[in-house]
């Protein structure tokens, strides 16, 4: 039944699922691309005293896709994937902050996940990762 070809008599089934694996190599590839960049700028924004979170930036991102967009998905569907993407990237972004800021945090110690920012607003936590951006 995998071998079962469609309407127009193109592409099997089988050939149609490489593709999809292809596409979802591709895919594992660029996110981690992406991720290491969000990293990159984790270290920068730990290093300038700037807060993790840009809610401005975030706003940007999910338009800038939404428009980018020319389906099959729609724009609701565009913007749930991104902020998936994004919501893992914070979660990373965090713990790349945490591992360079100089700041010692004694509750880190106790598993919390939290980090001290020497920015301009004085010593602000940065909570957990579910609530930070990067982008």
């Amino acid at each position: 039944m995998s071998q079962q070809q469609n309407g127009a008599g193109d592409k099997t089934l089988d050939e149609w699922r490489r593709q999809i694996d292809a596409l979802d190599s591709e895919l594992v590839r660029l996110l981690n691309q992406r991720a290491a960049i969000a990293c990159e700028i984790a270290v920068i924004k730990v290093a300038a005293g700037l807060p993790a979170y840009d809610g401005n930036r975030e706003s940007q991102v999910l338009a800038r896709v939404a428009q980018k967009n020319l389906g099959p998905l729609d724009e609701q569907s565009i913007t749930a994937i991104f902020r998936g993407i994004i919501q893992e990237t914070r979660r990373l972004g965090t713990r790349r902050m945490e591992a360079s800021s100089e700041i010692p945090n004694p509750e880190l110690a106790e598993g919390e996940g939290t980090l001290r920012s020497s920015g301009t607003a004085g010593n602000q936590k940065l909570h957990s990762a579910t609530r930070k951006s990067f982008q």
